[in-house]
């Protein structure tokens, strides 16, 4: 009976605990720590608890009833917090470190490489602020950095307390300078025959041209060139730079003057089975589309048709030879592929004759 009545009395006051504590909260705020240092703080407000209040930071010392601790750094601390009836509150709570409050005011730009790009900054406090170039070694007192080229900078602002921050700006390289380009396609499969003529709009004369960074020139004309990715560099009296880059295709739309396409077409077969000139062979040196065939005997009648240029005509019609004699023949083709080619069919007549 006394055990029962003791587990009883236990049981009890822990209901009546537990009861007492229902709604017992806290309300904790945080202010971190500024640039200065040792400024951050922690305050806590008791909600529906019974006073007076005893809060715990870290384990050390209580604080009652003073219920904010200020001058703390960067941290993390676990408090806890008891009422008069015994309640407990926990929580784990950060503190951590603001950084300067950085501002870009102006930026210079370089022309034309004159190394005279500038960066103007400013950081809340300046005057207790240190300023460097990140991989430069120039550290400084002053916000401004000048005498510089163009490049991606990355600048570090801090103080004595290790409070740091960084900002990234960006110097380019400005120029007048300008170009357009006449561009002539490789329209030849035999040689390489593209050009590329640039002119310059703005800056200063002279001027030089350099072709994939190893042919120059004074006229910004480059001929002879192949299908590809061109690069051509620019630059003017005053040190100001220009980089385009020009694709040359290949190109039949316009077959080039000296380019020596032609269409090789025998003027007589031999189709007796020894295996030499067996066949009507079309041989063209350059690419054709639009390939069609027709050979006729004397009174015009088509005896051998094709649009495909390995179908080869062996003397033969109706499943017969035909007899031996002269048969004339009309092809028309564009040069070219199925990408690009001439706008205008060319047509070729002539005889072949047949020999056994």
């Amino acid at each position: 009976v006394e055990g029962s009545l003791q587990n009883l009395l236990t049981n009890s006051v822990t209901a009546c605990q537990e009861a007492i504590c229902i709604g017992f909260d806290v309300d904790v705020t945080v202010t971190d720590e500024s640039c200065d240092g040792n400024d951050g703080s922690i305050n806590f407000t008791a909600i529906d608890g019974e006073a007076p209040f005893n809060y715990s930071l870290d384990g050390g010392l209580s604080f009652s009833p003073n219920a904010t601790i200020m001058g703390l750094s960067e941290n993390t601390f676990e408090i806890f917090i008891t009422d008069e009836n015994g309640c407990e509150y926990s929580e784990t709570v950060e503190i951590d470190r603001d950084g300067p409050v950085i501002s870009v005011l102006s930026v210079d730009h370089e022309y034309c490489s004159d190394g005279a790009g500038a960066i103007q900054l400013s950081a809340l406090g300046s005057d207790s602020f240190e300023f460097s170039l990140m991989g430069l070694g120039v550290v400084q007192d002053s916000p401004t950095f000048q005498n510089l080229s163009s490049d991606f900078y990355t600048i570090q602002v801090y103080n004595d307390t290790g409070c740091s921050g960084e900002v990234n700006v960006n110097i380019e390289n400005q120029s007048d300078l300008d170009a357009i380009a006449d561009i002539i396609p490789v329209n030849c499969t035999w040689f390489d025959n593209g050009k590329i003529a640039v002119t310059i709009i703005g800056g200063s004369e002279p001027f030089t041209y350099t072709l994939n960074e190893t042919e120059e020139s004074a006229t910004g004309i480059f001929e002879q060139l192949p299908v590809g990715t061109h690069n051509v560099y620019m630059t003017d009296d005053d040190g100001c730079t220009l980089s385009m880059d020009f694709e040359l295709y290949h190109s039949f739309t316009e077959l080039a003057d000296d380019c020596p396409c032609q269409v090789f077409i025998p003027n007589s077969i031999t189709p007796d089975g020894d295996g030499d000139n067996e066949r009507l062979e079309v041989i063209p040196s350059c690419p054709i589309i639009g390939y069609h065939l027709q050979v006729f005997n004397r009174w015009g009648s088509i005896v051998f048709e094709t649009k495909d240029l390995n179908h080869q005509w062996n003397g033969g019609h109706n499943g017969y030879f035909v007899d031996i004699g002269v048969y004339s023949y009309r092809m028309t083709f564009k040069w070219g592929d199925e990408y690009s080619s001439s706008i205008d069919y060319e047509t070729k007549m002539g005889s072949v004759t047949v020999i056994r």
